[in-house]
């Protein structure tokens, strides 16, 4: 591990279940912060809507119209998180990939029950598939947001909508039934099976865990495009990427897992250190190497 990934993991501080702070206080708290951490100079952002949704869409320095399209779903357990929280990480992804990032703001739960968040995104990779040129189309997403990639590229499978090239998981939330041995075993420095039963608490009254559009391993994941799905081995939803890739291997369907010994939860995205920039390599080598010629 880079002495770089040592200093940050030492310094996450392990999540606490605080009943006083509501949904809005963590929502408030991350956008705040967010807010503060001024965009690389090097990116451009730009707010628009698609297909009805608001977004952000991310573009490096030298990614051009002709690049290709990255829907993204933010992380965030589907209760908190925007584009707001995740677009300095958009733009090291389009400036890694070569492609233009599309942040999808989807309506959060509870005050949206679900599908809402699910709506959301597959109406915006809808519109954003109406209008491809050919420069390719691709959905990505970390923790929930992964579970929203799936689910928006089997909404469009099922509705006879191909043009999607791949999908990018970073350490996907697929199980919401919180059924994965790492819940439980996996040295995740941030979060805990506490945490993340105190989270189903705001979301169970508004979606059904077992849904397979909530729950993607419970899914019919058969004829999707190809998958790479990224997790830490001390992610504590690690095991839901290691079984949604025997689950998709089982279909017959092209997945490349990768599993980065000592990384947490959603490690991409806390910084530009070895082992994220690594990861974003890997991504954009799933993108060259999967990416429709012409």
């Amino acid at each position: 591990m880079s002495p770089q990934a040592v200093a940050i993991r030492a310094g996450i501080v392990r999540a606490t279940v605080d009943p006083s702070v509501s949904v809005l206080d963590e929502r408030n708290a991350w956008e705040a912060a967010a807010a503060a951490t001024p965009l690389p100079g090097w990116a451009t952002e730009q707010q628009v809507d698609i297909g009805g949704i608001a977004c952000r869409i991310l573009r490096a320095d030298g990614v051009s119209d002709r690049a290709p399209t990255m829907v993204y779903s933010h992380g965030g357990g589907l209760v908190s998180g925007s584009s707001l929280t995740t677009r300095v990480f958009g733009a090291r992804m389009s400036a890694h990939t070569g492609a233009v990032v599309v942040l999808v703001d989807y309506r959060l739960l509870p005050e949206h029950p679900f599908p809402a968040p699910l709506d959301d995104v597959v109406a915006v990779a809808r519109a954003c598939a109406a209008t491809d040129r050919g420069e390719g189309l691709w959905l990505g997403g970390d923790s929930s947001g992964a579970a929203l990639a799936i689910g928006a590229a089997i909404a469009l499978r099922d509705s006879g909508i191909a043009s999607v090239d791949g999908i990018v998981s970073i350490c996907g939330a697929f199980d919401a039934t919180l059924s994965s041995a790492s819940v439980d075993d996996a040295d995740d420095p941030q979060l805990d099976r506490a945490q993340l039963a105190h989270w189903l608490a705001t979301v169970e009254p508004v979606a059904d865990l077992r849904d397979p559009r909530v729950s993607p391993i419970y899914a019919d994941v058969r004829a999707l495009p190809p998958v790479l799905l990224l997790a830490g081995g001390d992610d504590v939803w690690r095991d839901d990427s290691t079984r949604m890739a025997s689950r998709l291997a089982m279909a017959q369907g092209s997945v490349e897992p990768h599993v980065v010994a000592g990384m947490w939860h959603c490690w991409p995205l806390w910084g530009d250190f070895p082992e994220a920039d690594a990861a974003l390599g890997t991504v954009a080598d799933f993108i060259k190497r999967h990416r429709r010629a012409g």
